[in-house]
């Protein structure tokens, strides 16, 4: 969750990740590098409704904006092609606590919206990336600070959805908020199973609320996907769609879209906090295919 001075970024640098390519049957691992600049410490994720490309951010305030390269629609690479800093709304730079970017989302006029998880907020950019801040959100008590906000999605109406990375006081379950006409209202709470905490989430195409989950091990990180239905409000369960069989690194950015052929798809990308140990880089993997297909 660190970053190199945005200086030492050049445009159009090819994205130093690893990039994980899944298909039905097999998985595909392709390192990509050539670049002389290293991007990592990515934890939100927006692809583009093609698949084309896509937007990142690091929780540093970076955003990374790239294109993605594919043979016979599996994932195969990624490049970079911008690169900047988010700022508040004077258009000065976020330091220290107020830095701690964590989820991403983009609003139907294409603006970013991306929830913060030490000082916990969530704020609007403009196209030049100065940021003005939504209502606030009720107190969270004792709450701790790198545990906050960190997944954030917006449902078909344009109403942000946010949930914690850990719980306030109950273990049994993370609080879920939706901002409606201008407040944060609670709207339930997204029961945990098995030691995983949220770190990402999206609303896919059936207007389901896919939610990135984590746990962390002696084996290293564990990653899932849950398909919640957020009609019922209260206790949340949901379906997990998809379980990590392998380590991939910290995976905490999730983005669901359909890809042309009308599979479903769910891409993720993995914090490395700029550490060379960890993995960094982009998991791509089919939820669902369409009927009728093999």
């Amino acid at each position: 969750m660190r970053r190199r001075p945005a200086v030492a970024i050049g445009l159009a640098t090819v994205l130093c990740l690893t990039v994980w390519a899944w298909s039905v049957l097999n998985t595909e691992t392709i390192e990509i590098t050539g670049g002389p600049d290293y991007v990592g410490g990515l934890s939100g994720l927006v692809v583009l409704p093609d698949g084309s490309g896509y937007t990142a951010i690091g929780d540093r305030n970076l955003v990374v904006r790239g294109q993605f390269q594919r043979q016979d629609g599996v994932l195969t690479g990624a490049t970079v092609t911008g690169v900047d800093q988010m700022r508040d709304w004077k258009g000065r730079f976020y330091v220290g606590a107020w830095n701690d970017a964590e989820g991403l989302a983009l609003t139907a006029d294409g603006r970013l919206m991306v929830s913060f998880e030490n000082q916990y907020r969530v704020v609007i950019f403009d196209d030049a990336l100065r940021g003005t801040l939504l209502p606030p959100i009720p107190p969270m008590g004792n709450a701790a600070g790198n545990a906050g906000f960190e997944a954030l999605a917006i449902d078909a109406q344009g109403r942000p959805v946010i949930i914690m990375e850990r719980p306030v006081k109950l273990p049994a379950y993370t609080m879920v908020f939706r901002l409606e006409n201008g407040d944060w209202r609670r709207i339930g709470n997204l029961v945990r199973t098995d030691r995983f905490l949220a770190t990402g989430a999206d609303f896919g195409p059936d207007g389901k609320l896919y939610v990135l989950e984590r746990r962390i091990g002696l084996n290293g990180f564990r990653s899932r996907i849950r398909r919640v239905d957020l009609l019922d409000e209260g206790l949340m369960t949901g379906d997990i769609v998809w379980a990590s069989h392998r380590a991939h690194g910290n995976l905490e950015g999730l983005s669901v879209w359909q890809a042309g052929d009308g599979t479903l798809r769910a891409t993720m990308v993995a914090d490395d906090n700029q550490l060379s140990f960890l993995p960094g880089g982009f998991v791509e993997i089919t939820l669902a295919k369409p009927a009728g297909a093999d």
